[in-house]
């Protein structure tokens, strides 16, 4: 109707939500260990952790025990990780990764 106001539109500012980077959990620094992807950011904590993510990435069968469910930890990974058709990028990335720490 003539006379009504419309609701305000948003900027694409506000519309847009931040990506933070990954920070270790105590001292809040950001990890040393992380790369971009297409998908979103891989990151490491540690060489073991970088070992558990690379075998992740590339199993091509994942049986599930008696840790699977909610709890276990592959549970809680991005399904972007997991996923058959991003493994040759992930695994890209993690290569990435593992060049930094020979590098250290």
């Amino acid at each position: 109707m003539r006379g009504e106001l419309l609701p305000a539109t948003p900027s694409l500012s506000s519309l847009v939500v931040p990506i933070h980077p990954p920070h270790a959990p105590y001292f809040g620094l950001p990890l040393w260990l992380q790369t971009s992807t297409r998908h979103g950011i891989l990151w490491a904590y540690n060489a073991e952790h970088l070992a558990w993510l690379t075998s992740v990435v590339e199993a091509t069968l994942r049986e599930r025990t008696s840790e699977s469910g909610n709890s276990a930890l592959l549970s809680r990974l991005p399904k972007w990780v997991k996923a058959a058709k991003g493994r040759e990028a992930n695994g890209r990335a993690l290569e990435r990764l593992r060049e930094r720490l020979v590098e250290a």
